[in-house]
């Protein structure tokens, strides 16, 4: 109960970051920021084409103009968001638990036909921390268990609506200012990069580690 009254608030906080607005980078990979909700639909609809030439297909493609599909599109839309809201206020419940807060919280989920992998590290005063640095073992092992059910929901969501479901996300929640950023690879990052998760994940916090440094 406690996470879904988190979750409630934080989807009105998300709800203008995810989907609108999206573009595509050469590896596949479609980012959003904070953004205005005008023209959703069209965006929703709209195909995002990378300098070599391949097109990812992000959210639904409505090729008509109706009510009834603009409704479906905007149930997508408002699911999405609310199922990362999920995950963000599953965090936070973590940090509530081990008794500590944090500036930034960094999610990354990874998902394909062969595993589900949710990890999180969280920023404090300029610096990182892994959930190992501030949860025990079994916290870690709860924030797994039910992160995993989360990630199942989106991939169900996607399968309801017969839109394509990212690979990898890379979420980041801003706590302090309560803004919201989301980075989506719609390509297998394990095949693509030829890593395991784990160096994934190693990779993308030592990517942010270095930015906050500077």
């Amino acid at each position: 109960m406690k996470k879904k009254l988190l979750s409630v608030v934080l989807t009105a906080v998300m709800a203008a970051s995810v989907l609108t607005g999206c573009g595509s980078t050469d590896n596949g990979t479609a980012s959003t920021a904070a953004a205005t909700g005008t023209a959703q639909s069209e965006a929703a609809a709209t195909s995002a084409a990378s300098t070599d030439g391949k097109v990812y297909n992000i959210g639904i493609c409505q090729l008509i103009q109706h009510d009834a599909l603009d409704a479906a599109t905007k149930g997508f839309e408002d699911a999405f968001v609310d199922a990362q809201a999920n995950v963000i206020s599953l965090c936070l419940e973590l940090l509530k638990n081990s008794e500590k807060s944090a500036d930034v919280i960094y999610v990354y989920i990874l998902q394909n036909d062969d595993e589900e992998y949710i990890d999180a590290f969280f920023e404090k005063d300029g610096k990182l921390f892994t959930t190992n640095d501030w949860c025990s073992d079994a916290q870690i092992k709860e924030f797994f268990h039910c992160g995993i059910e989360d990630i199942e929901s989106i991939v169900e969501l996607c399968d309801t609506y017969d839109a394509k479901c990212p690979h990898e996300f890379k979420l980041v929640y801003n706590v302090n200012s309560k803004s919201f950023d989301s980075n989506y690879n719609y390509e297998n990052a394990t095949d693509v990069y030829d890593k395991d998760v784990i160096e994934l994940v190693e990779e993308w916090f030592n990517e942010c580690e270095k930015k906050i440094s500077h």
